[in-house]
């Protein structure tokens, strides 16, 4: 029986991929080349992965916020 070989992200390169897509799992996933769970799997398992996630949320919808009053 083979045993399938498992990419082995480094916390770097996964928040690196978070940031360039605002903390969406699944568009850093695409970047990555792996699976939403895969990244969901390594929040759950690195709080200082996931306050990195939430952070890049934050910021997004700061950048958000900024746009919609700006334009009223």
């Amino acid at each position: 029986m083979s045993r399938k070989r498992v990419k082995v992200y480094p916390t770097r390169v996964i928040k690196d991929a978070l940031t360039a897509t605002y903390g969406l799992i699944k568009p850093a996933a695409v970047a990555l080349g792996c699976t939403p769970a895969t990244i969901r799997q390594r929040l759950k398992d690195d709080p200082e992965l996931m306050r990195h996630r939430d952070q890049c949320r934050e910021d997004a919808l700061d950048v958000a916020e900024s746009a919609l009053m700006g334009a009223v």
